[in-house]
Formats: structure tokens, sequence, C-alpha cells
């Protein structure tokens, strides 16, 4: 007699398993090898199984999610995107305006999930699960200045305020662009998150000359008293000028600070 949705009583009991451990987050074919205590061959077949009989969604090779029993969508969306991001590109962590949201340093609104990991990406945007991850690729050193997001047993990693404001000045776009970087800082300068000696020691640590050239120049606007952290900023200044956001056309130059800066940027 079959099982529960084809299922027979042996592959019913390895399911059970699975939602123990992973109800609502994905996880890959070596972690559900350790739960089952099966061989790799064996638990690639079971998961084909599942995946093909609709108890479980392939989300990409290697990595699936467990459809709820109570699902209607044969495809839902995942609930946690943080920790899906965490299993499908790990070493990684949550950035960009994701971090932004997430530490109330802005109002809008982003579909996509920022993500910041030193795994090889070939496709930089990517829709899994439903949800729309946008990837940054970095050397596995710059995986630092993070804070733990914890559910249950899974956690994920999200950038803590000063580094994700180092991220946002490396990689202007990670943030939507300059114009939206700019009410970002804004926000961190007169949050409680502020911290200026652990903003430098990010940016040195981050080790790119044009964050000292882009922080130094907006911190002269936002936050002029801080005359001391600006003077490091000049200090730190790499040889070459830089763009204030790569992505835009830039036709004034700040010279002081070694800087290509678009119209609607005050110098």
């Amino acid at each position: 007699m079959s099982g529960l949705g084809g299922l027979g009583k042996s592959s019913r009991e390895k399911l059970a398993k699975l939602n123990r451990a992973f109800k609502d987050t994905p996880f890959s074919v070596l972690e559900a090898l350790a739960v089952l205590g099966l061989s790799s061959t064996e638990t690639s077949r079971l998961l084909s199984t599942l995946a093909n009989q609709g108890w479980a969604n392939r989300l990409k090779r290697g990595h699936y999610f467990l459809i709820p029993i109570e699902a209607s969508d044969p495809n839902p969306i995942v609930d946690d995107p943080w920790f899906a991001a965490a299993n499908l590109f790990s070493p990684c962590y949550i950035s960009g305006w994701s971090a932004a949201e997430h530490w109330g340093f802005t109002e809008q609104i982003f579909r996509s999930v920022f993500v910041v990991t030193a795994k090889k990406i070939k496709k930089r945007t990517q829709s899994i699960g439903g949800v729309e991850f946008v990837i940054r690729t970095v050397k596995s050193e710059l995986i630092f200045g993070t804070k733990i997001i914890w559910k249950g047993k899974v956690k994920a990693l999200v950038a803590d305020p000063s580094k994700l404001i180092i991220d946002l000045l490396d990689s202007p776009e990670s943030g939507g662009g300059i114009g939206h970087v700019i009410q970002i800082f804004k926000s961190y300068l007169k949050s409680e998150y502020k911290d200026i000696e652990k903003l430098l020691q990010h940016a040195t640590k981050q080790s790119s000359g044009a964050i000292f050239k882009r922080m130094g120049l907006l911190l002269e606007k936002l936050a002029p008293t801080e005359a001391a952290a600006i003077q490091r900023c000049k200090k730190a200044l790499s040889s070459g000028y830089s763009m204030l956001d790569p992505k835009l056309k830039s036709d004034k130059i700040i010279t002081r600070w070694k800087l290509w800066i678009p119209s609607f940027v005050e110098g």
C-alpha cells in the first residue's frame, strides 16, 4: 500500500527527520546527509524523490527547501531569506540596503536582499525560492564586522552599523547609489550606533583608498565637527583620483579629496 503523498514508510520517516531539522530553513545535501546518516548517493536520491513528488523545492544545485504540509503553493516563497542566504552563499553576511533597513537607517523598501560573500558566484543577481538576491563577492578577509542573528539553532550574519557604512562607501551601488548612501550615513551619524573610532578602524581594515576619500568628503558635509576623523581621512588618502559614485557621470573634481563628484553633490 502506498504511503502519504506517494511516500513509503521509510521515506516518510526520513522526511519527518528532515522536517525536525530544517523546518522553514533551506539546507544542503551535506547537511541532510548528516541528519539522515545515509550515503551521499542515497541522500541525493531521496531528496530528488521528495522534490519530484512535491515534498521539497530544489532551490539550486545541492540545496533544498521542504514544502510545508499546509502549503497551497508548490513553490512557496522562502520566509526568511537571510537564513537562506547563509545556507546558499556561505561564508557571507547581509549588508547594503538590506542591512540599512535592519538598523533603521532608511525608510526605503527594497525587494531584493543584498549579500556579501567570499564564495565565487557567477550570477550577480539570482532569484531563488521566490526571493531576489543581489550578490557581491569579496576576499575572505573582508568578511568581518558582523553581528549574529539567530532563528532557533540557525544563524545569519549582518554587517554591524559601522561596517555597513564602510561597505556603502566602498561600493555605493550596494546602498542604491550615492544619493541614498548619503542619507543612510546621515542617519547613522544621528543614531545610537554612531562610533567614529570603529568606523575608522573598519575603513583601515577594508584597505581601500577610495573609502577614506568618500568618507572624508561626507564627514565634512554631514559632521564637520568631527575634525580629528576628517584629518585622519586626509592622512589616509591614496594616490590618484577616485569617483564618489562609479556608476554616475561625474564632472566636478574636489582636489583636496582627490574625488570626481556628480553635479548634484556640493563640494
